[in-house]
């Protein structure tokens, strides 16, 4: 049961992926909107867990808990699904993959109220909702799929530095298709820029997406002042809404941006 419950969710995501992996010539009239199929599926009865949480054991299914603390993920091939991680607090990672550890699915989950709300690499997250982080909705790390989840609702606190998703290190294998995500309030919608090293060789797909909120919605820039750079993002068929204070975009290193299909929402005009 658990081995057919693992194989279905991991095709969910992989066929998540390939449809927003699919891009085309964008239509000024396709207004995107918020999404209603993301985190714990309506009707779902869970089960409480009081305090922070540790998956330990390789090839577990965590299914139906409402976790009223963090998620620690240190062991291989684990899937998360139908499950709330919520705080109040505003600090620490809501689930964390301990580096070293590969193979983790999370689909239909909700996180709530922690400063990051996903961190680590080597994970697959599909149908999330974060919301009410202080400072990232995703710690995008290597070999990571981020597809068809929402973050929004960003905590406004001055000294953070917000992003829906932020890539901060010199990553390799991600996709980031699919999502939602409204960084209003906060620093970017997406955030590129592999300050901590090395340089981020990709590739790094960025497609299909809605952007909006931040200062420039999509950064994707060197890091450490010019010591490390991008290599292989690509961004295509993207829509933008019109919240930011600076601009749409400042992405000065990306090897593939389509001006043809990355627009704005409500004309379909290039960004």
């Amino acid at each position: 049961m658990r081995k057919n419950t693992r194989v279905a969710a991991i095709l969910a995501v992989v066929a998540l992926t390939i449809a927003a992996l699919s891009f085309s010539a964008a239509s000024a009239s396709a207004l995107v909107s918020v999404p209603t199929n993301v985190g714990v599926p309506t009707g779902t009865s869970l089960t409480t867990i009081t305090g922070d949480y540790t998956v330990s054991t390789a090839n577990s299914v965590l299914d139906a808990k409402d976790i009223n603390g963090k998620l620690i993920i240190s062991a291989n091939n684990v899937l998360v699904m139908r499950t709330k991680v919520r705080s109040t607090g505003h600090t620490g990672d809501g689930i964390t993959i301990t580096n070293g550890y590969t193979g983790t699915t999370i689909i239909d989950v909700t996180v709530i109220g922690f400063e990051n709300s996903v961190a680590g690499g080597n994970y697959n997250a599909a149908r999330l909702d974060v919301s009410d982080m202080a400072a990232d909705g995703f710690k995008v790390g290597s070999n990571t799929n981020i597809v068809g989840s929402y973050c929004h609702d960003v905590y406004v606190d001055e000294e953070a530095h917000a992003d829906c998703a932020q890539a901060q290190a010199g990553v390799v294998n991600v996709n980031i298709t699919g999502n939602y995500f409204d960084a209003t309030g906060g620093n970017s919608a997406l955030f590129i820029a592999p300050d901590l090293g090395p340089s981020a060789y990709g590739p790094i797909n960025v497609i299909n997406n809605y952007f909006n909120g931040g200062n420039y919605t999509v950064q994707a820039v060197n890091g450490a002042n010019g010591t490390y750079h991008n290599y292989r993002n690509v961004f295509a068929g993207n829509r933008w809404g019109n919240t930011h204070v600076y601009g749409y975009e400042n992405v000065a290193e990306v090897v593939y941006y389509d001006y043809a299909t990355n627009v704005r929402d409500d004309t379909g005009a290039g960004v």
